[in-house]
This record gives C-alpha cells, sequence and structure tokens, in this order.
C-alpha cells in the first residue's frame, strides 16, 4: 500500500489560501460594522438634529405667544417648522371644539402644503378618527413598529393628560419614515396643548372680563336709572314731607284759633269776669272748660309724635325739682280722679331732690301716665306716683336712675298685649276706644321722650288688678346732696289708709292762674291785631277789665297803619292774617324810626319747631302761644309795659 505524500510546497499554498480567505471574511465584516456605525451615526445625527430643531421652534412659538401673538399666527409658524424638520409635504394643526353637542368639531388653527383647504375625505376622515379615539391614526393604517416607509397620511392626538384638545396631522413625508418619529413629535405635542390651554384659558378670562364690562356696564346703568329714580322719590318725599308740614301747621292753626277762643270765653267766665254765674252754670262752664283742655292734650300729643317723627322734637335738661313736678303733675288730674271717687297717693324720696330733666317733658310724660291710671281704673279705685331713688350697681353695669312707679288698681293688660303698648294710634281693645277715647299716643311720647332723656320705660301688669309704669331717668346722687338713700316719706292725697288722717290735695293750690288787680282810670293803649272775631272778642272782654285801651286791626297791613297813626304803648300781633302775616308786619313796624322800640308780644297758634325762634327773628318780644292763658297773657304784657317804661 502506497501512502500519499504532501510537499511542503502545497501545504504553505493551501495555509496561505485559507489565511487570505479569513483576511476577506475579517474586512467584510469589518466594513459591515462600519456601514452601520455609520448609518447609525448619520441616523442619530439627524434625529439630534431634528430634535435641536424642534425644540428651537418650540421656544420661538411659546414665546411669541407669551408676546401676545395670536394663537393662528404661532401655530402656523409651528407647523412650517414641524414641516421642515419631517420633511413632510404639508399639515395641520387644529383643537377640538368644546361643545357637548359637537365633541368631534374641529377648528383648524394652522393649514398649510399639501391639501390647504383641508377638503380631502380620507384628510377629514383621519382627523374625526384621531379625535374620537384619542390614539395615532394614518392612512394607509400603520402594518407594524417596524414599517420603513412614511403613511401618505399621519395624525397624532393633541392631549393634556387623558382629555383631547386637538390632532396635529402630517402628509407625504419624502425624507422616508423614521422609526421614532412618535417620540420626536412628543415635545411638540405637548407644546401645542399647552399653547391651546393658554389661548382657552386666556378665552375664558376675556369673556370673563367682558362679561364683567357688560355687567358693570349693566350696574352702572341701573344705578344711574336707580340714581334718577331715588331722586325722583326723594324730591317726592321732600315734597310729601314739607306738604306734611303745612298740613300739620295748618290743622295746628286751625284746631286752636277756634280751641283759643273756647278757652278764652271759658276762663273768662269761670272767673265770673263779665258777671256772676250761679252754681249750675259754673258747672256748665267747667265741663267746657275741661273739654277743651282735653282736646288740646289731644292735638299737643299729635303733634309732638309729628315732631318726633321729623326728628324736630328735642328737649331741654336742666336742673328740674322732682317734687314741684311730681306736685303739679298730681294737681292735673286730680281733678279726674276725684270725679271717679279714687283714692290718689303720691311717695316722694326725700333724698331725690333734683334730676336733669326737662320739666316740661316730665311733666307731659307723668301726666299722660297719671292719666291712663284714672282713666283705666274703676270708680272707688286707687291710683298712685312713687319716687324713688335706685343706686347703681358696678357688679351689673347699672347707674344710678330715679324710678317714677305710677300704680293702678285697674283694669290691667293682657301679657300677649304688653308688645303692642309703645306703638302709635294703637289701643289694646276697641272695646277700651268706645268706652275710654283716646289716640293711642299717650305712651308713645313717653316712651320715645324717656329715651331722649336717656331712661326708660317698663310695665308690670295683671289682668284685673291693675298696672305698674316705671319711668327711669338717669340721676346724679350727689344731685341730693350726696347723702345715703333712705326710706321715702309718703303723702296721700285723698282718702289714706284706715286710721290715718286724710291730706286734702286742692288742684288749683299753688297755680299762678289768679289774675292781677286790674289798673284803675286809663291804662296803656294796646294794639290787637287779630283777625278772628271771637278771639277779638274774648281778648278784647279781658283786657278792658285790666282797664287798657285797645286799638283793633285785622291785617297785618291795617296794624301797621293803626300803629303809624296812634303809636300804641304794645302790639300783641297774631302771626296769620289775610293781605300781609305779623311777621312782615312786625318788621315794617321796627323799621318805622318812632316805632322800634315799641313791645311787640306774637300770639299764634303755630307752636311747630322753629316758630319761636322765627318770630324772634321778626323783632317781636315775646311769643304767647294759643290757646292763650290769660294769667300768663297779663303777665306778659305788665312785664313788657314794664321794660318799655310805660305806665301800667
Amino acid at each position: 500500500m502506497t501512502h500519499g505524500v504532501t510537499s511542503p510546497a502545497r501545504s504553505e499554498a493551501h495555509w496561505a489560501e485559507s489565511a487570505a480567505s479569513q483576511a476577506a471574511e475579517r474586512k467584510t465584516q469589518y466594513y459591515s460594522l462600519l456601514y452601520r456605525e455609520m448609518a447609525e451615526r448619520k441616523r442619530v445625527e439627524a434625529h439630534l438634529r431634528q430634535s435641536n430643531a424642534l425644540l428651537v421652534a418650540l421656544g420661538e412659538a411659546q414665546l411669541r405667544f407669551v408676546s401676545g401673538v395670536a394663537l393662528g399666527a404661532v401655530l402656523h409658524d409651528l407647523l412650517a417648522s414641524l414641516l421642515t424638520i419631517t420633511q413632510s409635504a404639508g399639515g395641520l394643526i387644529g383643537e377640538q371644539i368644546e361643545s357637548p353637542a359637537a365633541p368631534s368639531t374641529c377648528q383648524i388653527h394652522a393649514l398649510a402644503g399639501a391639501y390647504p383647504d383641508g377638503a380631502d375625505p380620507a384628510w377629514i376622515t383621519l382627523v374625526d378618527r384621531v379625535l374620537a379615539t384619542g390614539k395615532p391614526a394614518s392612512d394607509p393604517p400603520f402594518a407594524g413598529a417596524g414599517r420603513e416607509t412614511f403613511p401618505r397620511l399621519l395624525g397624532l392626538p393633541i392631549s393634556i393628560g387623558e382629555t383631547v384638545v386637538g390632532v396635529l396631522a402630517l402628509a407625504d413625508c419624502t425624507g422616508g419614515f423614521l422609526p421614532d418619529i412618535l417620540g420626536l413629535l412628543q415635545p411638540a405635542l405637548s407644546t401645542c396643548a399647552q399653547l391651546i390651554l393658554a389661548h382657552r384659558n386666556e378665552q375664558r378670562r376675556k369673556a370673563a372680563e367682558q362679561a364683567l364690562a357688560e355687567e358693570r356696564a349693566s350696574l352702572a346703568r341701573r344705578v344711574a336709572e336707580s340714581t334718577v329714580e331715588l331722586r325722583l322719590a326723594n324730591a317726592e318725599l321732600t315734597h310729601a314731607a314739607h306738604a306734611k308740614d303745612e298740613f300739620l301747621a295748618t290743622i295746628n292753626h286751625e284746631l286752636r284759633t277756634p280751641l283759643n277762643s273756647i278757652l278764652l270765653f271759658a276762663e273768662i267766665l269761670r272767673k265770673q269776669l263779665t258777671g256772676s254765674l250761679n252754681e249750675r252754670q259754673m258747672r256748665a262752664v267747667s265741663g267746657i272748660e275741661e273739654s277743651g283742655h282735653h282736646l288740646l292734650m289731644l292735638i299737643n300729643d299729635i303733634l309732638d309724635v309729628a315732631k318726633m317723627d321729623a326728628g324736630k322734637l328735642t328737649v331741654e335738661l336742666a336742673p328740674c325739682p322732682v317734687e314741684t313736678v311730681c306736685q303739679a303733675s298730681m294737681r292735673l288730674v286730680a281733678a279726674m280722679a276725684n270725679k271717679k271717687e279714687l283714692q290718689v297717693s303720691l311717695t316722694i324720696d326725700p333724698r331725690v331732690g333734683m334730676i336733669q330733666a326737662d320739666e316740661r317733658r316730665l311733666k307731659q310724660m307723668l301726666v299722660n301716665l297719671l292719666g291712663n291710671a284714672v282713666k283705666f281704673t274703676p270708680a272707688g279705685g286707687a291710683i298712685g306716683l312713687e319716687v324713688t331713688g335706685v343706686a347703681g350697681s358696678a357688679a351689673d353695669g347699672t347707674d344710678d336712675a330715679v324710678h317714677f312707679v305710677v300704680w293702678d288698681t285697674g283694669i290691667g293688660i293682657a301679657a300677649d298685649d304688653l308688645r303692642h303698648l309703645f306703638q302709635p294710634f294703637v289701643q289694646l281693645d276697641s272695646g277700651h276706644t268706645r268706652q275710654y277715647g283716646g289716640t293711642g299716643l299717650g305712651l308713645v311720647l313717653v316712651h320715645r321722650m324717656a329715651q331722649m332723656h336717656g331712661g326708660r320705660i317698663t310695665v308690670e301688669s295683671e289682668v284685673g288688678r291693675g298696672s305698674r309704669f316705671t319711668l327711669a331717668l338717669p340721676w346724679r346722687r350727689q344731685e341730693a346732696g350726696g347723702e345715703e338713700l333712705h326710706a321715702p316719706s309718703q303723702t296721700l292725697c285723698g282718702e289714706e289708709a284706715a286710721g290715718s288722717a286724710p291730706v286734702v290735695c286742692d288742684a288749683a293750690a299753688g297755680t299762678s292762674d289768679d289774675l292781677p288787680a286790674a289798673t284803675g282810670g286809663h291804662g296803656p293803649l294796646v294794639l290787637l291785631a287779630e283777625d278772628n272775631d271771637a278771639n277779638i272778642a274774648a281778648l278784647s272782654q279781658y283786657l278792658e277789665t285790666l282797664h287798657y285801651r285797645l286799638l283793633i286791626a285785622k291785617t297785618g297791613k291795617d296794624a301797621i297803619d293803626q300803629a303809624r297813626l296812634h303809636r300804641p304803648d304794645l302790639i300783641l300781633m297774631d302771626v296769620q292774617m289775610p293781605e300781609m302775616d305779623g311777621l312782615e308786619a312786625t318788621r315794617r313796624i321796627r323799621s318805622e324810626p318812632g316805632l322800634a322800640h315799641v313791645p311787640i308780644i306774637a300770639m299764634t297758634a303755630q307752636v311747630m319747631p322753629g316758630d319761636q325762634e322765627r318770630c324772634l327773628a321778626a323783632g317781636v318780644d315775646d311769643f304767647v302761644g294759643k290757646p292763650i292763658q290769660l294769667a300768663r297773657l297779663a303777665e306778659v304784657l305788665d312785664l313788657r309795659l314794664r321794660a318799655a317804661g310805660s305806665p301800667v
């Protein structure tokens, strides 16, 4: 058997051939790897260039929007940059309309390149599908993640969280499909979403501002209209208030003028200045006078309430003697109490000497309360006034006070009716109105006057057993000399308790009602300017009993002529007269050199706030309100004549 032998030369050739083959294979692998690395590098570089270009475009878009450029213009330029970056032939950026009725409706903000009118059916279908599903869509549909060619149409949703707010669509990318195109465009989608959201917020803000501006304009119109209406209403109220004041002044004058005559004649008859009267006639005259004063009290109550409502009623606080006021108040109701045979008592704490109060108003409050006590207490009952000083307490924050307690054993007041006590024109029972009469204003006046004094009024009552009204007014204990309070002394009027001697209280005692002694011979010459015949007759009778000589003038002009002609010692001037009122006549008389210092006393039924001041400003020396009290008139006449140096 022959064995083959390999020559050394052949072995070397074989080795060389194998080495060359391996080297060629390694070279091929190297170049293949190098090519792939270069391709990947180019791809990465291209992706970086696109990303950088996209970031620049997005930054510029945001900056322009913040600078105030309109959203459409910003998105149009951004779309142009995206088309360049992706090498697409066309595209659009649209916003989904916020409308429940049409959820897939799209408003195109930017449209460029292919299909500029956006009318291609495939284009419309693609946009609708993205808006409806909220997911990317293409035409033709995606074949897979590894697809190497760009679809003809690509639509991407613009979302905020899970909410789709728009769509970005690209068409016919000539640069080929990049597998990570979706990742590349994510920043663009996010920026578009932010711009759309900011645009919506801006639109809402502008809409809110517009609505606010319209509301402000509407409010301004309504305010202007309301202002006009308020001005008209205010003018009407002012006119109504003026008319009310004029009406009250007129009613006041028209009621007081005849009442003045009634009371004057009644007083003249009662004082028997025109002749003696028998007992029956005196009772009749007293009834007339009593009814007249009751009517005057009602008129005063109505006018006082009107003054309060108009804010024209004031109180003048001054040192006021408590005992004097209480005694006077009791005297004013004594006649009514005696007629009903009521037991009347007055208890005054001796340490309560003076308080700061309006004496006239305090007397008015007490007379109102005492009058009600008499009115609502059956015959044979009892009424009383108790005055007590009450020390304040630092513990409960109360100050010193004087309590004026008016009590009675009358019909009482039901608990449900107590809250109506201080309402104007209200009496608690229509039967009471028919039986007892009255306007229902007395307690209203007491309540409001107490408040004006810084005090209060309270009531305790039980049906069938009587009532206790407590008028509490501020009090400084040093007004009573700073002494400690102790048990009050008591003075009774009428019949006291069994075993006690009765003390008689004369209602007329201590009054300045008595006429001064008539002067003899030829007295001073008095010019009486008055247009009411009844008043002329009454005043003439009275003045003649005082031996005054009289001149009569029925108009203001006549008063001026009479004054010029006769040079009277004193003029009694009625304020309201025909042709020329008394104030104008006074001014003209004062302008006469020979009459400038003649005393002029104004007589008027006008006692509304400011009337006295107007009279004094016109030049009168004194003021006498109607109904005129004869004793007061005689006192004023005597005072003014003496001051002028005329013989009296």
